[in-house]
This record gives structure tokens, sequence and C-alpha cells, in this order.
């Protein structure tokens, strides 16, 4: 019988796999599976014991309303595609003396018949705009994948990355921070990528980043340790801009009530002109005329932060949300200056490779910092359905990250 045998007489009910098939039923919604049966991998396939996992907005908004726009949460599947832990068992064609006892982070997207593995180039724009599926969330299809708010989860080995344990260290123990940590390297790389095509090299180009959050400091960082020097940070928390300048070589502006005017000239002032490139890595829409003021006729403007995700983009009909997950790339006509912007999100391989090699040359520097800093949570699943589940379901998620290690007794 089929994973999802029997779906149709239930309703929002699904049986969700784990070493093979979990033994009782899930509700709509329900977040967490523990039992589990011994059944056979199909070829390709890894049984991980899950060791960590986070907690991301997308998450929160599922708990919320079991949606994000257009995509709904049907199957009941565990939650949580941030997800690390230790291969128990290789499928049929897989090398088990390489992944057996392997410490493994996990990407999250997979295609919803695995054998378009074969078929369809893995790498950003392809796996989010059609045919993939965010692991935990809306796996559906030929065959489904658990999240990582479980004690096992079966997942394709290309999705696993075996992990050094110079990476481990770099982690804390959580390498589940890994995976949102690679949306920052894939876009210094596409960013790298831009700079290449318009035939600047990275010492020429003048960037700004708006919003030194964890992962708009990460892109500074990374930015300037492949080469750019003139690039410059902003954003409205004092406290997060003088975190920033711990780790950043470039200076980091406030842009708070009392920040002064003349804001747009000390950009200016501190890249030597004015930017090619602007990372909004907040999404705040309000930040929009500030980033066009600074920017070069025909500069580029890549969105990456969803704070605003459901307002329109100006000229554009998109809403941000929209402009980002669909890696739109348009030409905005505002305030007399014409620019090009793009949406950004997701990893592919490469960044996987390049967040993986830095850490593991470097597992005690700055990237390492970055990855484990602002946490605002760290035990187990346990403790985590106990004492702050009921906090999300009264929509009073605790500021920063969250992560989890595994269950008691597994």
């Amino acid at each position: 019988m089929g994973l999802f045998s029997g779906r149709a007489a239930f309703p929002g009910i699904a049986y969700a796999p784990a070493r093979g098939l979990y033994q009782q039923r899930f509700e709509f919604g329900q977040l967490f599976g523990r039992h589990y049966t011994e059944r056979g991998l199909k070829p390709g396939r890894l049984l991980i014991r899950i060791s960590s996992a986070g907690v991301c907005a997308s998450d929160r908004e599922f708990f919320y309303r079991t949606q994000i726009a257009d995509t709904k949460l049907i199957h009941g599947l565990p939650l949580g595609h941030e997800m690390s832990g230790v291969v128990e068992e290789a499928g049929e064609g897989l090398d088990l003396d390489f992944w057996l006892g392997s410490h493994v982070a996990v990407e999250s997207h997979c295609p919803r018949y695995f054998d378009d593995w074969d078929r369809m180039p893995w790498y950003a724009p392809e796996v989010l705009r059609g045919g993939f599926s965010l692991i935990g969330h809306n796996a559906m299809g030929g065959d489904a994948v658990s999240g990582g708010w479980t004690a096992f989860s079966v997942i394709p080995h290309r999705n696993a990355f075996k992990l050094t344990s110079n990476v481990l260290r770099a982690t804390g123990g959580f390498p589940c921070l890994l995976e949102p940590s690679g949306n920052a390297v894939y876009l210094v790389l596409t960013l790298l990528e831009r700079i290449k095509t318009l035939g600047l090299s990275p010492e020429e180009a003048r960037v700004a980043v708006f919003g030194l959050g964890q992962q708009g400091t990460m892109m500074m960082h990374l930015a300037e340790s492949m080469g750019i020097s003139h690039i410059a940070g902003i954003d409205v928390q004092k406290e997060r801009t003088a975190n920033a300048a711990e780790v950043v070589n470039g200076p980091c502006l406030s842009a708070g009530p009392d920040a002064g005017t003349g804001l747009s000239y000390r950009l200016e002032t501190c890249l030597g002109g004015k930017a090619d490139f602007v990372i909004d890595a907040c999404g705040a829409l309000s930040n929009l005329s500030l980033a066009i003021s600074i920017l070069r006729q025909n500069g580029e403007l890549f969105f990456f932060g969803l704070k605003d995700s459901g307002s329109t983009v100006p000229g554009t009909g998109l809403t941000l949300h929209d402009f980002v997950f669909n890696q739109e790339r348009r030409k905005l006509d505002f305030a007399g200056c014409r620019v090009m912007a793009q949406g950004v999100i997701g990893r592919s391989l490469e960044s996987w490779r390049v967040l993986l090699q830095l850490l593991d040359s470097e597992p005690d520097g700055a990237l390492s910092h970055l990855i484990r800093s602002r946490t605002a949570f760290m035990g187990s699943m346990d403790r985590f359905e106990t004492e702050l589940l009921p906090q999300y379901r009264e929509g009073m998620a605790p500021a920063g990250k969250v992560v989890m290690r595994a269950f008691r007794g597994f």
C-alpha cells in the first residue's frame, strides 16, 4: 500500500513517514511524531535519527493559520525543515561505509517526485518556482518527507550534507542552524555573479546592506571575506548596529529617529559614491525610497527580507512575498531613478559547499559566532512542546532563534 493510501477516507489526516511509517495517525496540524515501525528504505534514501531542529518563521505562520500565502499544511506532516541528525540506515545504491554513522545537515527542498532529481538541475530558482516541496510543510505527491520535529526522518541522500568535526563544533552542536545560514551565502554568491556580469570586480563594487540582524550581518561579513571592500550597513536599532560593527570591517550606520539628517549623504560618503547594489535584508518597504536614493542609475536592489511580506512592491503589482519567493527580476522606475530589483532566497549546492568549507577552515571564527548568535531557546523537543508551544499558540513567540535537541528517550 502507498504511503498515503486511505488519505481520502480521512480528510486532513496523514500517515507521516519516519523509519518507514508512523504507527499513529496525525491529526491536521499536529506538530510532532515519535513512534515508528521497521520497514525497508527505498533506494537512495537515508534514515536519520534527528539530533537538532530549528523553528523557522514559516513554522510560526503554520502555527497561527496552517498556511503561508497559497501554501497549506494539508497532510499534517510534522513540521521542521531546519534539521540535522545521524544516519542510521542507507537505502539500496548508497555507500554504507560513507553514510552510516555520519552527522548530516539537511537541505529543506525536495522534489515532490524523487525521480525529478534526474531530470531537473538543482539550484534555488528552479527549486522554489515549481515541482518542489518544503520538507515538513507541503511535501506532496508520489512520496513524502517528514520534518525534523520528530525522532526519525527519511530523506533523499542528495538532501544530506556530511559534516566534519570542525563544522559540528562551529555550530555549537546544533547543525540545524546551517540551513538558514545558507541563505546568506547564496545571496552573496548571487551578488558576486551579478558583479561579474556587469563587468566589475569585487574591489570596485559599492554595496549597502539594509538590516543588520543575523542574516544581514552575515551577508556583510561574507561579502567582505570574498573581496568586497566598499560596503556599508544600516539598521534602525542601535544595538544591532553596534553588534554588527564588532564583526565586520565596513561602517555600520544607525537609521533610528535620532540618526539625524543626510543619511543618504553619509552612506554615499562611506561608499565613495552611489551604490551599485543595495541588499534589503529586513524587508521593510519603508526603506525603499532611501535605497533608491543611494543607488546609481540602473543599480541593482536585492530583496531578501520579508518584514512587509504582504505589501505590494511599487510598480510591480507583486507582493514582497511573491517577489522574493518567485525570484522575480523587474525594472523599477521610482522617483526618477531606474533600478533593477530582484528577489533572492534559498540555497544551492554551491552555497552549501562554500558554507561548509568556510566553517571547516575556521570553526571558531566570526561566521561561526554569527550562526550561533541570537538564539532564544536551546532545549529538547519535549521542553519546547510543553513550555514554548503554548506561547506560540497564543501568538507570543520569543524573539531570536529557537533550536531544539532530539526527544528524550531516542
